[in-house]
């Protein structure tokens, strides 16, 4: 336990520092605006928070845009386990088209793809009414389509969005988990600058 204590220490450190490497080097592409915020997502079986960056590339209509957050969830009994509870860290890269320009309100598109690093904690009730649980890492990458609507005025602008995609488990450390298809809705909160 104490090694993946160790080895989860130095992803989430990596994962920032990426994050982090990434946002500057965005800094210095030579785009137009920035949107930095809160952004929260819902699925069925758990809930997204993080810290959005946005950055509009030269058109203002299509932008890069990065996530850092936490991924909090219950499968409950939908994965191949009675219960499925966990957490974990991830990052998203995606790229959004925004239909009348970064700065605008309205619609926009967006293609993402998040990784996770979960932990999972499981159990099982076997016929003779014994009791087996586990725990089981693994790694997802989650690709996604999104379409939302952007709002507000001045520097800040506000989105509301839905997605759809798929979870898979790349690399499972235990006992195989659940996986499939998810449907998200959203909300975020960006100040441009």
């Amino acid at each position: 336990m104490l090694l993946y204590s160790t080895r989860t220490e130095k992803v989430s450190k990596r994962s920032l520092l990426t994050f982090f490497i990434i946002l500057c080097a965005l800094n210095f592409a030579g785009a137009q605006k920035n949107a930095l915020g809160p952004e929260f997502q819902a699925y069925p079986t758990g809930l997204l928070p993080g810290l959005h960056y946005e950055r509009a590339l030269a058109s203002e209509q299509w932008a890069i845009s990065l996530r850092l957050g936490a991924n909090l969830f219950d499968h409950r009994d939908f994965g191949p386990h009675l219960s499925e509870k966990g957490k974990g860290f991830g990052l998203s890269l995606g790229m959004n088209y925004h239909l009348h320009g970064f700065s605008q309100n309205g619609l926009y598109f967006g293609l993402r793809t998040d990784a996770w690093r979960n932990v999972v904690h499981w159990i099982d009730v076997l016929p003779q009414d014994d009791i087996e649980s586990g725990t089981t890492r693994i790694l997802v990458l989650q690709p996604t389509a999104l379409a939302g609507w952007q709002l507000g005025g001045g520097q800040w602008k506000f989105r509301f969005d839905a997605g759809f995609g798929f979870e898979i488990n790349v690399i499972t450390e235990g006992e195989p988990t659940g996986q499939g298809a998810i449907f998200l809705l959203g909300l975020s909160a960006l100040r441009t600058f």
